[in-house]
């Protein structure tokens, strides 16, 4: 039984709930989380993580704390993003294994030994799987063409990268990057450190409360920052790959261009000082030089930085 198996391993679960003005939904996912806990026999404790909100969020959760026994609350003073209120939930947690959902009651509590379940056969990260049949066109057309490209980047075989119910080891965190909007890209950035990934289908109910947040603006910042921590990923793995590249195509366009001006000179007798395309071939060899140098100096910093890793190991 998966209660057993932890209690035996004295392991805890934090599940930590990110919520954003969710005043009229929040007593009740609470309640559904801890008596999800109770019935399954998990040791684990509810972190409500109040991200700025404008509404009686703060004064909701605090009246439960009254309620349920080892609720802890959290705020911040202005709206961070999820990212953020994900971030302070882990650090104010002391589970063995990290728990967090959407706060809107779109995701059901009951799924959680769902994703406790895996961890029993070595898995390191659980990634929830959306059905987007019950999603709108608009929605799901989006949905899938984004978790089309993040699967072709990071090389991860997960249907739903953005599911807002995910779980994970303690240790998994360590290598998160909590900059705005990277919650969506924990599983991508888990599976290229090397941690085993699955995924579990999650029972999705329509929004009951509020509005989504679901919209054009979202997708683009989304798109955006999934090319950001691709690129970054590669750079902080192999930088010759970026700026090596880079500064070999630029200063290779840069000497073609002047072998063109010289030609010119020669065949034609065009003075090549007189020629604006001197300037910009001579910026491009100069500015691919400088990239070409970074990647360099990367390599050998990255280089020296794993011996020392591996010295004191």
């Amino acid at each position: 039984m998966l209660s057993e198996r932890l209690n035996m391993n004295q392991s805890k679960v934090s599940v930590i709930l990110p919520a954003h003005n969710e005043e009229e939904a929040l007593r009740e996912i609470v309640l559904s989380v801890q008596g999800a806990l109770t019935e399954n026999g998990i040791t684990g404790e509810v972190i409500v993580v109040d991200d700025g909100s404008e509404d009686r969020t703060m004064e909701v959760a605090e009246s439960l704390t009254k309620e349920i026994s080892g609720l802890k609350v959290l705020s911040h003073r202005v709206n961070l993003g999820k990212t953020a209120a994900i971030e302070t939930g882990i650090k104010g947690s002391t589970g063995d294994f990290v728990v967090f959902m959407d706060a809107d009651l779109q995701y059901n509590p009951r799924d959680i030994p769902l994703f406790l379940k895996p961890f029993e056969s070595g898995f390191d990260f659980v990634n929830g799987w959306r059905n987007f049949s019950k999603y709108p066109l608009r929605k799901r057309v989006p949905s899938k063409i984004y978790n089309f490209l993040a699967r072709k980047m990071f090389k991860v075989n997960v249907h739903d990268m953005n599911c807002g119910y995910k779980a994970f080891r303690r240790e998994v965190a360590e290598d998160f990057e909590f900059k705005p909007g990277y919650h969506r890209y924990f599983v991508g950035v888990a599976a290229r450190k090397g941690y085993k990934i699955c995924e579990v289908e999650v029972n999705l109910s329509g929004r009951r409360y509020g509005r989504s947040s679901f919209g054009w603006r979202r997708l683009i910042e989304g798109s955006l920052d999934l090319v950001s921590v691709w690129l970054l990923m590669i750079i902080a793995r192999k930088p010759m790959l970026i700026f090596g590249l880079g500064g070999m195509t630029l200063s290779g366009i840069g000497f073609f261009l002047l072998l063109d001006l010289i030609a010119s000179q020669i065949i034609y007798g065009v003075p090549l000082v007189l020629r604006p395309l001197l300037i910009i071939s001579l910026i491009l060899i100069v500015s691919g030089i400088q990239l070409f140098s970074m990647g360099l100096i990367a390599e050998l910093f990255l280089s020296k930085r794993r011996q020392n890793s591996e010295h004191n190991s």
